[in-house]
């Protein structure tokens, strides 16, 4: 077997056999030697971010090198070539970089050997998957395992898998990282949402409407802009801008009989009776 083509990847050149992320990647060192990747696994990848993908300050850090190094472990031919060839086993791993699909109008997503249809978590799911992924040390200090909390959100959101045989922990690599993207969007506010809800007039308009419509945050977002405008200028006419709705009106209960003269407040009433004989 030859390379077939040459991969470069942060500055360094590979030569490759590459088949796609479902089959073994063949690569060709500087010595000469061919080393081959097995491919990687959504459930292997999640299962490594566990062990390596770490918790600090406001964000995640991924010790790269140990990722990398268990990318390198499943070679067949050992972990050989570890400095030389990190870089691609992290581009393996990631399946060659961002993801290019993204889900339809009806929550499908497309990947190489399948389709998932995604949901929104639940706020109890997110809470258990919070509380099974808080690991307690030998010193009581506590750590977050932020691939099996990867996990969790996965099994939740994806709704259906089609077809019925297909398994999501099997995925390459490639369909592993579209997944996780899709998941998180799908999941997490993104950069604007949180800008939004940060401001104190985005945040007082988005209540009012949500209080007045019975929606949630997201339709409001979603409305077009011209509406929701409309919207405002409608509830400031009825209501005299955002002042609470006025108490509904009490409907007086029907009487159970015909109404007599005796049931109205301002009736005379004069009985007449006869005169005893």
């Amino acid at each position: 077997m030859e390379a077939t083509s040459i991969l470069e990847v942060d500055g360094s050149q590979y030569p490759v056999h590459f088949q796609g992320f479902h089959e073994p990647l063949h690569v060709w060192t500087r010595s000469g030697e061919r080393i081959t990747l097995s491919p990687w696994t959504c459930g292997e990848h999640l299962r490594a971010l566990g062990r390596h993908l770490r918790a600090e300050g406001p964000g995640l850090t991924l010790d790269e090198r140990a990722f990398c190094g268990e990318v390198l472990a499943r070679c067949e031919q050992g972990p050989t070539h570890e400095e030389e060839l990190a870089p691609l086993a992290l581009w393996w791993a990631v399946g060659g970089g961002e993801p290019r699909t993204r889900p339809d109008p009806a929550g499908w997503l497309a990947l190489a050997s399948c389709r998932v249809r995604l949901r929104p978590w639940t706020c109890g799911e997110r809470l258990r998957a919070q509380g099974r992924s808080l690991r307690a040390g030998s010193g009581g200090e506590r750590s977050f395992d932020a691939g099996a909390y990867l996990a969790a959100m996965v099994e939740a959101s994806v709704d259906l898998v089609e077809p019925p045989g297909a398994r999501v922990e099997t995925l390459d690599a490639e369909s592993t990282v579209a997944l996780l993207d899709a998941v998180v969007a799908l999941n997490v506010p993104g950069e604007w949402e949180e800008q939004l809800a940060d401001s104190e007039e985005a945040a007082a308009m988005t209540l009012r409407l949500c209080r007045e419509l019975g929606w949630t945050p997201s339709q409001v977002w979603a409305t077009p802009a011209s509406e929701v405008d409309l919207l405002l200028r409608l509830l400031d006419r009825v209501r005299g801008g955002d002042q609470p709705a006025p108490a509904p009106t009490p409907t007086p209960r029907a009487p159970s009989r015909p109404p007599r003269l005796a049931d109205f407040p301002d009736a005379i009433v004069i009985q007449i009776e006869d005169e005893p004989a």
